[in-house]
């Protein structure tokens, strides 16, 4: 966007206030600087040139979570999404922000053959107590949100064809750290889908999805990580592109801006899944216990998928589905969880509070970052719920034939 385009939408915000109590910064700080009719009038200041990116201005535009509740909320329906992004170019074009180096190393080479097994070398080898004690802040921020590999699992073929009658055929998007900590929810959904009748392929050329770079002003870099997916997606004649972590599915729905008619056949897997009529007489074993259901800021306010988990819960005889959490945010926000601690943990407060006093035997959330936050703030309150994805519990329940 041109600073000029950035004003026009801008100028669509009446500073109403509404947006206020949806904001998890806002909420925690009352500090006008950090809710969304704040960082939109900084946002004018910056693009009009009436102020320069100094280090407060930059401050409160790289604190916001991204969580677009307030566009949720905004009666006048700005896109604050897209001025924060736009915002957030500016200064990285300016020089004045970069994307965390940690983070682009991570999201670059999660995908590497030897990613698995030694993330379950660390996490179940005991190497985490020594990186949980080491002196550097960022080092123990880091083993805190390691995963926890239950039980190893082979990397997934590229094509699993569909069991039965075939209906269609659907896309899945590993990303970037999903194919390290969320293998089991990958061969869950594979598992759910092709018993429904879908083939799914999974190319191999896939990657990192782009949206930590875009939101961190790095478009060329997103771009690049885009065109990789495109091609890699592209030939295929797909019902469906689906997604196990909705800030991922968010992103590829906005290469819609690329002109590819793929972006509108982005999904939530728990949504396709609750969409999509099941072959007759397949069904859903019965469990005895309680879930607490995250569902994600992107998956709510991004793609607007946010009822698909739920109601797939909903169909297992006997389970107990509690939300943990109302308009709250859990604080990860990609990775913000590992660059602002501080911030990320004081808004997951509240959904610990609440998992506390659930105390519920699974907690699941349909976004990996979620995950690892939510999972790390549970261990370092001593509770042990198991946190997974909602298709990975449903695929545990499939009745055998």
């Amino acid at each position: 966007m041109t600073p000029k385009e950035i004003l026009t939408e801008a100028d669509h915000c009446v500073k109403c206030g509404l947006c206020l109590p949806n904001c998890p910064t806002y909420r925690i700080s009352r500090d006008e600087g950090e809710s969304p009719r704040g960082r939109v009038t900084l946002i004018q200041a910056l693009a009009s040139g009436a102020q320069p990116a100094g280090e407060r201005l930059q401050r409160h535009l790289a604190t916001c979570l991204l969580c677009r509740a307030c566009e949720s909320a905004c009666p006048s329906g700005v896109r604050y999404g897209v001025l924060i992004d736009a915002a957030r170019r500016q200064l990285f074009v300016e020089g004045a922000a970069r994307p965390d180096p940690v983070t682009r190393l991570v999201s670059r080479h999660a995908r590497s053959r030897w990613s698995y097994p030694l993330a379950r070398l660390y996490r179940n080898g005991g190497l985490n107590r020594i990186g949980d004690h080491f002196p550097n802040a960022r080092i123990r921020r880091l083993s805190g949100l390691a995963p926890e590999i239950r039980d190893p699992l082979p990397a997934p073929a590229t094509f699993y064809p569909a069991d039965g009658e075939r209906r269609g055929r659907v896309g899945l998007f590993i990303g970037c750290v999903g194919s390290v900590a969320e293998r089991p929810a990958l061969h869950g959904a594979i598992k759910v889908l092709t018993r429904i009748g879908f083939d799914v392929s999974l190319p191999a050329a896939q990657g990192c999805c782009g949206a930590l770079d875009y939101h961190a002003g790095d478009h060329e870099a997103a771009a690049r990580l885009a065109q990789a997916n495109l091609a890699a997606f592209g030939g295929m004649e797909l019902d469906a592109l689906l997604t196990l972590s909705s800030g991922c599915g968010v992103h590829l729905a906005d290469y819609a801006s690329l002109g590819t008619p793929l972006a509108a056949k982005v999904w939530d897997a728990s949504q396709f899944l609750c969409s999509t009529p099941w072959p007759a007489g397949l069904a859903l074993e019965p469990l005895q216990g309680t879930v607490g259901l995250h569902t994600p800021c992107s998956l709510k306010h991004g793609l607007r998928q946010g009822g698909g988990a739920a109601e797939l819960l909903s169909r297992v005889p006997g389970l107990r589905v509690e939300p943990l959490e109302g308009l709250a945010c859990c604080g990860a926000a990609g990775d913000q969880m590992l660059t602002r601690p501080e911030i990320a943990d004081a808004v997951r407060e509240p959904l610990l509070e609440r998992a506390a006093e659930l105390a519920p035997d699974v907690v699941v959330s349909s976004n990996i970052g979620c995950a690892l936050h939510i999972a790390a703030g549970l261990r370092t309150r001593g509770l042990q719920p198991l946190v997974r994805h909602p298709v990975e519990l449903i695929a545990d329940q499939l009745a055998r034939d």
